[in-house]
C-alpha cells in the first residue's frame, strides 16, 4: 500500500503497485488465475470510484458549477450491468440542448399522453443506453 502511496514512483512502479495490490501479488509472479482475479478486483475498484463520482457530482470540478450545469443518468441493464455517467452540460451548450429536449419531446408526447408513459421511457431508456456503453 506505501508503494501506490508514493508520489515519487515512476509512473511504471506505480501502476505495478497497483496491480500487485489489487492481485494481491507482484505482477511478475502471476498466473492466469492471478490476472482474472486482478480484472475483477479492477473492475470493483472502477465500478465504486464511478459511483464516487456520480455522488459528489454536484461538487464538480472546480469552478464547473458557474460555468456548467452537472446531471447525472444511470441505466441497468437486464445482465445487472449499471451503465451511468455524470454529465457536466455547458452553459454555452444550453441552447442546443434545449433544442434536443424540445424536439425529444415533441415525438415522445402522443405515446407519454396516451397513458403510454412506460414506452416513452423505455424507448429514451434504450437510446441512453446504447449511448452510455459507447463511453
Amino acid at each position: 500500500m506505501n508503494s501506490v502511496c508514493d508520489a515519487s514512483a515512476s509512473e511504471t512502479a506505480w501502476l505495478e503497485s497497483v496491480a500487485a495490490l489489487l492481485g494481491e501479488k507482484p505482477p511478475s509472479t502471476w498466473r492466469d488465475e492471478d490476472r482474472v482475479k486482478f480484472e475483477v478486483a479492477l473492475a470493483k475498484v472502477a465500478h465504486l470510484f464511478k459511483h464516487l463520482e456520480a455522488v459528489s457530482f454536484e461538487h464538480g470540478p472546480k469552478g464547473a458549477s458557474t460555468l456548467a450545469d452537472p446531471m447525472r443518468i444511470g441505466i441497468t441493464v437486464r445482465e445487472g450491468e449499471d451503465l451511468e455517467r455524470v454529465l457536466w452540460i455547458p452553459h454555452a451548450d444550453r441552447k442546443e440542448l434545449d433544442s434536443l429536449e424540445t424536439q425529444l419531446r415533441r415525438v415522445l408526447a402522443g405515446s407519454a399522453e396516451n397513458g403510454h408513459r412506460d414506452l416513452a421511457l423505455g424507448a429514451l431508456a434504450r437510446i441512453a443506453r446504447d449511448l452510455l456503453s459507447k463511453g
